[in-house]
């Protein structure tokens, strides 16, 4: 039985009220890890580096990075404005 199944048996046994709860929870948590990643991202990307980003895996050079997001230029020449919390270097 994977997690996924886990999570679905627990979640269909609670209550309305502690699924709420939980979501809730779950939002606070992941709020908090992407701030997480964005503090860290700010401080070790530089301009220069290669990153990735996205589901399709996507990559690029940073060419300017800002308080939340930075330029990217992918390896076809478009100019993308993302967030730090997205980029992985590479």
């Amino acid at each position: 039985m994977g997690s996924s199944n886990v999570y679905e048996t627990m979640v269909s046994t609670m209550s309305d009220e502690d699924v709420l709860v939980m979501w809730h929870a779950c939002v606070k948590e992941h709020k908090r890890r992407l701030e997480e990643k964005q503090t860290e991202n700010k401080r070790f990307l530089k301009v220069g580096d290669r990153v990735k980003w996205g589901i399709h895996g996507r990559t690029g050079e940073i060419t300017k990075v800002k308080r939340v997001k930075a330029y990217v230029r992918d390896d076809w020449g478009s100019c993308w404005d993302i967030r730090l919390s997205s980029l992985t270097k590479i």
